[in-house]
């Protein structure tokens, strides 16, 4: 484990003052290069009641304790015993971490690109590894209840674009990365929903072309066609050598095209008043959370936004900010 890595450890004391179990079980990632689930056995070492819930989850403070007796600070999320009464299998746990290796994968091509053209000082980027952490449910049946976990993150959380094509924080980076995603997959895929700290990301969504798998949240082509709509080419993109969504397109093509996306515009702000004259949500999420990220603020805003995870090296763990 770094120096840097050991600094950033929160004391027993603070994690544990309720207590803690010692959870034994498989961990489980998903291998992109290979397309199948790796397993080992995982250790944690777990608070007993949780820090932070919303409507479907439970949070708690944890580490995961390695072979070689290191400890990593994670925070580990499962669902309230209730939503198995309402029929829940687990299946999302796996189609998040999935979803988050394969943004990972992308990251890692954005950036070989940008140390091809020379920008790798400036751009760098990267996902935090995700597994599902499967553990009998106590002891019912032998069945098998799926975990998420992700590395605790301290500092600055910060949300870049949502799931629906909209931009929350700017960043010619992030946007540049995301059209990468939709260039580099022959234009059947996108990556968004982009969310993290420092240049670490967490709980991405990704929209394929025919809606087939990576959770509930892929919207499939309406998904990558509200993601373009927002999408503002930048220097970056032209730096990387992406060609604009906007090439080929005639004049009269054009025309449509940002007359469609005037239309969607008003429509969407007309819809946002007639919300806030309504009273809104009174400023909490549908899960009740708030807002706030997995790794920074523990849980996400959006129910399927069930995002697993660790078992970092550390050097991954040292942040650039």
């Amino acid at each position: 484990m770094s120096d840097r890595s050991s600094d950033r450890r929160t004391s027993d004391e603070d994690i544990f003052r309720s207590g803690y179990a010692m959870i034994t079980g498989d961990k489980l990632t998903f291998d992109c290069q290979k397309d199948r689930w790796e397993s080992q056995p995982i250790k944690l070492k777990c608070a007993k009641e949780p820090f932070s819930q919303g409507g479907m989850r439970l949070a708690y403070r944890a580490r995961e304790v390695l072979s070689g007796g290191d400890e990593f600070d994670v925070v580990v999320k499962r669902f309230k015993p209730d939503m198995w009464d309402d029929g829940f299998t687990g299946e999302d746990v796996y189609h998040e971490a999935m979803t988050q290796m394969v943004a990972e994968n992308h990251a890692q091509d954005f950036n070989k690109l940008c140390a091809e053209k020379g920008l790798q000082t400036r751009y760098s980027i990267a996902f935090l590894p995700a597994s599902v952490v499967r553990t009998e449910r106590d002891g019912e049946n032998g069945q098998y209840e799926p975990l998420a976990m992700e590395p605790y993150l301290p500092g600055e959380y910060r949300k870049f674009n949502d799931n629906n094509g909209h931009t929350e924080t700017e960043s010619d980076v992030v946007n540049a990365f995301c059209y990468f995603t939709y260039i580099h997959s022959n234009k059947l895929m996108v990556v968004t929903d982009i969310q993290g700290v420092g240049t670490f990301y967490t709980d991405p969504q990704i929209h394929t072309f025919d809606g087939e798998g990576f959770g509930a949240g892929n919207m499939g082509q309406e998904g990558i066609e509200r993601w373009l709509r927002g999408h503002t080419h930048n220097l970056i993109c032209e730096q990387l050598g992406l060609p604009s969504p906007d090439e080929g397109l005639t004049d009269e093509e054009l025309a449509r095209k940002l007359q469609a996306m005037m239309d969607l515009e008003a429509s969407e702000a007309g819809a946002m008043g007639a919300l806030q004259g309504g009273g809104g949500l009174g400023g909490a999420d549908a899960d009740g959370f708030g807002g706030g990220c997995c790794a920074a603020r523990c849980l996400a805003p959006c129910p399927s936004c069930v995002v697993v995870v660790s078992g970092w090296p550390a050097a991954l763990w040292t942040c650039s900010q």
